[in-house]
C-alpha cells in the first residue's frame, strides 16, 4: 500500500486538529497504514444486489401492519 508524502502530511494535519497530538514522520506513515489496513478490512462496498435487498427490507420494516 503506498501513500504519497502529500497523504502523509494531510493525515498528519488532520491528527494535529483533531487529536491535538503531533505525530512524527514514522508515527504518522504507521497510523495511516493501520487505519488503511482496517478500512481495507471492514468497507465493502454494496453491490446492487445489497441495495435492492436493503430497500425490500426498509419497505417491509415501515408499512404499517
Amino acid at each position: 500500500m503506498e501513500i504519497s508524502p502529500e497523504q502523509l502530511e494531510s493525515f498528519r494535519a488532520l491528527y494535529l486538529k483533531k487529536f491535538g497530538i503531533e505525530l512524527t514522520q514514522q508515527e504518522t506513515l504507521e497510523k495511516a497504514l493501520a487505519l488503511l489496513t482496517l478500512m481495507k478490512a471492514v468497507y465493502q462496498p454494496m453491490t446492487a444486489e445489497d441495495q435492492k435487498a436493503v430497500a425490500q427490507r426498509r419497505s417491509q420494516l415501515t408499512q404499517p401492519n
